[in-house]
């Protein structure tokens, strides 16, 4: 943590360097850049309030902390006078990496520079966002019981606990929304099976809705959809329509085998099956 303060007070003085002073006409506290950040589901979002009673150049750096320290340009652009605070909401999407700092500053002609850091955490922003699994009865060792209290055995079951539970929003354009995850949904498959290469391109290809960056879900997305409390098929069909009662593929290959990919089924919810890429399975593309 030393050496990366130290790397960060190097570059914020580099930073300061580069831009030459003559004079300053306003007062530094009436220039300001404040910046929030946050990271969701691949997308980097930043939030900035800005402030500059005269032209200046705002330039924004992103700071990356894993595998190596490493300094980005994200823009550098002239700022025209700005007399009330101004807040700009930007976006970017942005793979999983360890800590992400933000850098952004304001510079002028004269002798005038403010800045702002702000740093992300997105090693695990992602885990609030699992849905819950749907499962709505208690069973003992054969049989459906009722939901046991805590005083009593087979307490403590899946069914019996409830965080994020499933939402959807059917978009009424062939797409179904996830409101926990996130994640976009192709609403009814194609009803043709393809092996785990042609639906990776399949999806690749599809357009539907306005959007053109559908992809092969990986196994914990797509095993997001399925609904434990229902049975062939274990989803919502009022959401998913035409799902088949069988295999669909994901994207996530096997740690064992290259030749290997995992599959979701929708029958009782199975996802523990690995399938050789080469066997015909359905697919139902995400974004």
């Amino acid at each position: 943590m030393k050496k990366l303060t130290r790397n960060i007070s190097i570059l914020l003085i580099l930073l300061v360097i580069v831009f030459t002073p003559i004079r300053t006409p306003y007062a530094k506290s009436e220039f300001a850049v404040e910046l929030d950040a946050s990271y969701d589901q691949g997308t980097l979002s930043l939030t900035y309030t800005l402030l500059a009673p005269e032209e200046a150049t705002w330039a924004t750096y992103l700071l990356l902390t894993d595998p190596l320290i490493q300094v980005i340009p994200l823009f550098s652009a002239p700022l025209p006078v700005i007399d009330q605070p101004f807040t700009l909401p930007l976006s970017f999407s942005f793979p999983k990496a360890g800590w992400i700092g933000i850098w952004s500053g304001l510079f002028t002609e004269a002798d005038i520079e403010v800045f702002d850091l702000a740093w992300v955490d997105i090693r695990h922003c992602d885990l609030s966002n699992l849905p819950d699994t749907g499962a709505e009865h208690c069973y003992d060792e054969t049989l459906q019981i009722p939901c046991p209290t805590s005083d009593e055995p087979y307490y403590g079951q899946d069914s019996q606990y409830a965080s994020n539970p499933m939402s959807f929003t059917d978009n009424a354009d062939g797409t179904v929304s996830d409101n926990v995850t996130g994640l976009m949904w192709q609403q009814e498959d194609d009803n043709q099976k393809r092996d785990m290469y042609a639906a990776t391109d399949y999806c690749a290809a599809l357009e539907l809705a306005g959007y053109s960056d559908w992809r092969l879900p990986d196994i914990s997305e797509l095993q997001g959809i399925v609904d434990y409390g229902r049975y062939d098929p274990s989803i919502d069909p009022n959401y998913f329509f035409g799902t088949k009662s069988y295999y669909y593929w994901t994207s996530t290959t096997s740690a064992t085998s290259v030749d290997n990919a995992w599959v979701g089924g929708f029958l009782s919810g199975a996802t523990c099956s690995l399938r050789n890429k080469a066997a015909l399975y359905y697919v139902r593309c995400v974004r």
